[in-house]
C-alpha cells in the first residue's frame, strides 16, 4: 500500500473525481475534518466551473440569423421590383425601399458585429416608414418583424455578456481554485495512508484501496 498522488487532470476529470472522492469517503469519521476541507473547496470549484462564459459562437450564431433575415428582406424587396406597378403610390414606396437596400443591404453582413447592430435598427427605423399597402400584399412586410426580433435576440446577448464578464470578475473560475481543491485531496489522501499505517484501520484500508483504482483510472 502506498500514498495515492494524483496525476494531472483536465478540469471535468477533477470533478468527477472529487464527486468519487466524497462518495468513498463520506462515512469515514475519522477523516471528517480532511472531508469537510475537500466538499468546502469544491463547491467553490463547482460554481466556477458552472459559470457561464461569452462565447464567439454564441454571437456567430445569433448574427447568422440576423444575416439570413436581412438578405430575406432585401431580396423579397429586389422581387418586387420585377412586379409591373403602375400606381405612383406603388412606384413612390417601391423606391424608397430599393433606395433602402441601395443604402444599407449590399454592406450590413460584412459589417462588424455592433456596428452591424447599429445599422439594422436604422434600416428597420426607414423600412418601417414605408407603405406596404400601397404595393397590394405582405410579403415585404412580413420580414420587418423577424428582422427585429433577429437583431434584439443578437442585441440581449450581448448586453447578458457583459453582465456576466462583470459578474466572473468577482468569482474565481475553477482552474484558479483547482489548485487548492487538489490540494486539499492530497491531504485527504494523506491522512487516510497515516492512519493505517498506526491503526490499521479497516475501514480506510478499504476506502483506500478504492481510491487508488479510481486515481489508477485516470493515469
Amino acid at each position: 500500500m502506498k500514498l495515492i498522488t494524483l496525476p494531472r487532470l483536465r478540469m471535468a476529470q477533477l470533478q468527477m473525481l472529487v464527486e468519487n472522492v466524497l462518495n468513498i469517503c463520506s462515512n469515514l469519521t475519522e477523516i471528517k475534518k480532511e472531508v469537510k476541507n475537500v466538499k468546502s473547496n469544491f463547491e467553490d470549484f463547482k460554481e466556477g466551473m458552472l459559470k457561464r462564459r461569452p462565447t464567439s459562437e454564441d454571437k456567430k450564431g445569433l448574427d447568422k440569423i440576423r444575416d439570413n433575415m436581412v438578405t430575406a428582406f432585401t431580396q423579397s424587396i429586389n422581387a418586387e421590383t420585377y412586379f409591373p406597378h403602375k400606381e405612383p403610390e406603388a412606384l413612390d414606396n417601391l423606391k424608397k425601399l430599393t433606395d433602402i437596400v441601395h443604402k444599407y443591404g449590399t454592406k450590413i453582413n460584412k459589417l462588424p458585429y455592433n456596428e452591424e447592430t447599429s445599422v439594422v435598427d436604422n434600416m428597420i427605423a426607414e423600412a418601417e416608414e414605408v407603405n406596404y399597402s400601397a404595393l397590394g400584399n405582405g410579403s415585404i412586410s412580413r420580414w420587418i418583424p423577424l428582422l427585429k426580433e433577429a437583431n434584439q435576440n443578437f442585441k440581449d446577448l450581448v448586453s447578458e455578456n457583459i453582465e456576466e464578464s462583470a459578474e466572473a470578475l468577482g468569482t474565481d473560475t475553477a482552474s484558479e481554485l483547482a489548485p487548492d481543491l487538489t490540494n486539499a485531496v492530497e491531504k485527504l489522501f494523506t491522512m487516510i495512508f497515516s492512519h493505517i499505517n498506526v491503526s490499521g484501520n479497516e475501514a480506510l484500508r478499504k476506502a483506500h484501496v478504492e481510491l487508488e483504482q479510481l486515481v489508477d483510472s485516470l493515469r
